[in-house]
């Protein structure tokens, strides 16, 4: 789950962006809450950031896109930093771009911290942070490039084993500049880090806006499986609230169904005489990366929710990602895959499993988290989230630099219309 993100020197982000999914006190919407073990603090399971086209959205998104990127791959020596920072006027840069992403994983909290030039990384940090009173916890490695040298240093007591220290120096000398050490800690079979190499790989997933729709195996699924129910359920849902005119559901040849001459195939989304529509095709993947999203506990980050869509729509999707997850969970032994939710008549009836357990075993779809970005209006609504998961990103047009603000910070009325307000300019700061 993902605690905190900062960025500092990217895009329009020439001042800190500070994002924050820690809970603040307000009671509304208890269960959008995700309490953690401990003396942690309690996280948001949302967050939904709205902004003028070309303010920084999606920046915000590739930033942390980016640190996922750098971790779980390792870049060619050659390859640039593809750093995007913020130009200045008379079009130089400035030095160096920050990043700290915190996160928890199996009930401890990391933070990792990178710097980087448009060259080369200039040091990273991994720290595992201690929240107990009077601790403040340690490092578990800095690495940093000097010159033409790459030094890492190992903090104790975290790495007492001589085999875990050499290991180590090993990455260290693998990495080469422009990579990230964590990256080669599976290889070099560094144990204490592979988890948590494994949570970017594995926990977090990413539906950049700016791509063409992703093709996903949702058809992998056979009748009669949860995610063949969920995805017609919601289906169901929109045509009876007429949003889907023209057109007729329909189970055929043991595929999803048809709608008019639109037919959804294995591993594809084909079309027979006609074309789909974008704006369905963007809701059924979105559809399933949220069902995705519950069943494994991912974090979840879609940039333009809304796109091609019916505010009515928009809306409904919002809240299959804010509203309780009340379906089975796939168990902890199950791999999981990346573009097929049910991809096995074995993860069928592992779901069977687990959905008559449910009471027994808790769902592990309740660490669940969602970042959004979305331009309509109708989904800044106090009935659907909280204040403190709403996100305002501002660009100031002189200086052309773009700061991030939360709701909380505003002091607003709990009976405004965010929407009205919002759209007549009564939110910006």
């Amino acid at each position: 789950m993902m605690g905190r993100f900062r960025v500092q020197n990217r895009g329009p982000f020439l001042g800190q962006a500070d994002f924050d999914l820690t809970a603040s006190h307000y009671k509304e919407h208890p269960s959008h809450l995700l309490h953690l073990e401990g003396s942690h603090p309690s996280l948001l399971r949302n967050a939904l950031i709205v902004g003028d086209n070309g303010s920084g959205k999606s920046v915000l998104l590739e930033a942390i896109r980016y640190i996922r990127d750098r971790v779980v791959r390792c870049p060619e020596p050659e390859e640039g930093m593809n750093a995007r920072m913020f130009r200045i006027r008379g079009g130089a840069k400035h030095l160096s771009a920050s990043y700290v992403y915190s996160f928890y994983h199996e009930g401890v909290r990391y933070r990792f911290r990178l710097s980087i030039s448009p060259r080369h990384v200039v040091h990273e940090m991994l720290y595992r942070v201690d929240t107990l009173p009077g601790t403040q916890g340690a490092a578990l490695y800095h690495r940093w490039n000097r010159g033409e040298t790459t030094r890492a240093r190992p903090i104790r007591p975290q790495m007492e084993k001589v085999q875990d220290i050499r290991a180590l120096h090993r990455m260290a000398a693998a990495t080469p500049r422009n990579g990230i050490l964590l990256a080669h800690a599976e290889e070099e079979g560094l144990e204490m880090l592979v988890p948590l190499l494994n949570y970017f790989r594995q926990s977090i997933r990413i539906i950049p806006g700016r791509d063409e729709v992703p093709l996903m195996d949702i058809l992998a699924a056979r009748p009669g499986s949860p995610f063949y129910r969920y995805l017609r359920e919601h289906l169901a849902a929109v045509q009876a609230d007429g949003l889907l005119q023209g057109t007729h559901y329909e189970e055929h040849e043991g595929t999803l169904g048809s709608w008019n001459h639109y037919r959804l195939q294995k591993a594809r989304i084909s079309n027979t005489g006609e074309i789909m529509t974008e704006g369905l095709a963007w809701y059924l993947q979105q559809l399933a990366c949220i069902y995705d999203a519950h069943r494994n506990g991912k974090l979840l980050i879609i940039d333009g929710l809304d796109r091609g869509l019916h505010p009515r729509v928009a809306r409904r999707l919002l809240k299959c990602c804010v509203e309780p997850w009340s379906g089975p969970a796939i168990s902890d032994s199950r791999p999981s895959h990346a573009n097929s939710p049910n991809s096995s008549s074995k993860a069928n009836s592992s779901s069977k499993a687990n959905s008559s357990n449910k009471s027994s075993k808790p769902s592990k779809a309740s660490n669940a988290q969602f970042v959004l970005t979305a331009h309509d209006p109708v989904l800044l609504d106090l009935s659907l989230l909280r204040r403190d998961e709403i996100w305002l990103v501002e660009k100031d047009a002189s200086t052309g630099t773009s700061t991030l603000r939360n709701l909380r910070e505003m002091g607003l009325r709990n009976d405004l219309r965010l929407g009205r307000a919002y759209l007549e300019g009564r939110l910006k700061g």
